[in-house]
């Protein structure tokens, strides 16, 4: 079974990183959560790591995606950054929405 790949901003790639990290430095994961946190968080530093100064997009798995946005939404009921109070957040969740909805449609 391969995974399904759409287009991020590498912008969006590196906040999808860092807002793993600021919401794992406020506990919001259980620990059962860790696994697959430390696991999506390691594949999206690869994707930052190996993009170029030039990249503007990369290839992330859907899936990846949809486990940062649904982080977001429990992380930000659990933590005291709640995504409605936060811009970058916010903006990074809207962004991240659109384009999993955009996947669906094509």
């Amino acid at each position: 079974m391969s995974e399904t790949k759409i287009m991020v901003r590498i912008e969006d790639v590196k906040q999808m990183h860092d807002v793993m990290v600021l919401y794992s430095k406020k506990n919001a994961f259980t620990i059962e959560e860790y696994f697959d946190t430390g696991s999506v968080w390691k594949r999206l530093a690869s994707i930052v790591e190996k993009t170029n100064k030039t990249d503007e997009f990369a290839d992330v798995d859907e899936q990846d995606v949809k486990f940062v946005v649904n982080a977001i939404d429990v992380c930000s009921q659990r933590a005291t950054v709640e995504r409605q109070n936060y811009k970058p957040i916010y903006t990074l969740y809207d962004s991240l929405v659109e384009i999993l909805s955009k996947s669906k449609s094509d």
